[in-house]
């Protein structure tokens, strides 16, 4: 029976193999006819307020995101940079105290009452100046130049000018025009003779803090010692 003859008989009187052929055709056709977005009402793709929101809210997560990371990065390294500012304090707070410790150290090795030297040459609030024989248990450091600077006022010189020491408070690049001076005989050989000494850009008076420690030292150098 042809599908044509079977479209006005009562569907109890159509058999069950043309039954479901005429089924599947009619869900096809209108499948065909009508998408599944239609059929549910819901539009194809994103609109552009959609789109436009999506993108707004993807932009703020990520600022968000960069903010978090560039406040956490800056956190870091300011805490990195305070643990190497306080080694260095540290480093530099135990230098002072051991080198301060052994101030007038063998400053007067052969007894002679007539040196001028003193083991502290001066002492300020912000600033001291101290002589001390650092390296006498190094060698060839504790002979060189100290041989050379006996004769002929001295039999003995232990202290060469590296180790007149200065630790004074400053800022960077000499920003304040306080000066140390010092009265010393710093003569390559020694001459028994004081002479005056300038620091520049030191801080005698600590009324602008931060600061920075330095350490100071003379030159070795052949003859009177010239001050620049």
């Amino acid at each position: 029976m042809s599908a044509s003859s079977l479209d006005g008989l009562p569907s109890s009187m159509i058999p069950w193999s043309n039954r479901i052929r005429r089924a599947g055709r009619v869900t096809c056709d209108y499948a065909l006819q009508h998408p599944p977005s239609e059929a549910v009402g819901i539009p194809l793709g994103f609109s552009l307020v959609e789109l436009l929101v999506a993108i707004a809210v993807f932009a703020l997560a990520i600022a968000v995101a960069l903010a978090v990371y560039s406040g956490a990065t800056r956190s870091y390294r300011t805490g990195e940079q305070q643990v190497l500012d306080q080694q260095n304090v540290r480093l530099g707070f135990d230098r002072l105290v051991s080198e301060v410790g052994m101030a007038g150290f063998n400053s007067n090795p052969d007894g002679d009452l007539t040196r001028p030297d003193e083991q502290i040459e001066g002492a300020w609030d912000t600033a001291i100046t101290f002589r001390a024989d650092l390296d006498s248990d190094r060698s060839p450091e504790n002979t060189v130049p100290e041989l050379a600077l006996a004769p002929p006022h001295y039999r003995i010189v232990s202290i060469g000018n590296d180790e007149i020491v200065s630790y004074v408070l400053a800022k960077p690049q000499q920003q304040h025009s306080n000066s140390l001076a010092l009265q010393l005989d710093a003569d390559e050989p020694r001459s028994k003779i004081p002479r005056t000494i300038i620091v520049p850009g030191v801080s005698l008076v600590h009324d602008d803090p931060p600061y920075t420690l330095y350490r100071v030292t003379l030159r070795n150098t052949a003859g009177p010692l010239s001050v620049e």
